[in-house]
């Protein structure tokens, strides 16, 4: 079906992919794919593309033949796109900074963590926070900008991202803790997900 819409995979992952950073959360997955008219069962095809059943879909996991062209398109508007106030972010190390590149590089903080805390942990730890600053291509001194951001903690936590996002995360959490309750019910002939 995306095919057949788009031409090709990598065009069709661009347009699910608006803020262009690698990674969808499995909503706008479906949201996307229902705006174009499909109509299949949207959470099987999603439970099949994502590989380590994280809830997100990587250009690597729709598509590994497109994930490195799109790698590279990507890194080249990276480049073109810095300016000098961008650079200074991206070599940042304070918390004010950070959270500054995150709302130019997301469309919201909440989108920001969703990336982030990839397997829905609630906590970052510095190796995660590592790898979410390479894909920002960060470069500064990330153990400094993770105890800034940390506010001096072991970790990461969605607190640290503001009470708005903690409170679209809690929500998000309760409502799948929901869905996997009435799924399991359901599996046992219980009552359905209406």
């Amino acid at each position: 079906y995306l095919l057949s819409r788009y031409a090709s995979l990598l065009n069709a992952w661009r347009a699910i992919d608006e803020q262009d950073v690698g990674v969808v959360l499995a909503e706008t997955f479906i949201s996307h794919c229902r705006s174009i008219g499909y109509r299949g069962d949207l959470d099987e095809v999603f439970k099949a593309l994502d590989w380590d059943s994280d809830g997100t879909l990587t250009i690597v996991e729709f598509d590994s033949e497109s994930a490195g062209l799109w790698k590279a398109e990507k890194r080249a508007r990276d480049r073109a796109e810095e300016n000098p106030e961008t650079t200074a972010l991206l070599e940042a190390v304070d918390r004010d900074a950070f959270f500054q590149l995150l709302d130019k590089r997301f469309a919201s903080r909440f989108q920001a963590w969703g990336v982030l805390d990839l397997h829905r942990t609630g906590a970052i730890h510095l190796e995660g926070f590592r790898r979410f600053c390479m894909m920002l291509q960060h470069r500064g001194d990330t153990s400094a900008l993770f105890a800034s951001v940390a506010q001096q903690k072991d970790n990461i936590v969605v607190e640290d991202f503001g009470e708005e996002v903690a409170a679209q995360h809690h929500k998000q959490q309760r409502g799948r803790a929901r869905l996997r309750f009435l799924r399991a019910r359901r599996q046992r002939g219980g009552a359905s997900l209406k």
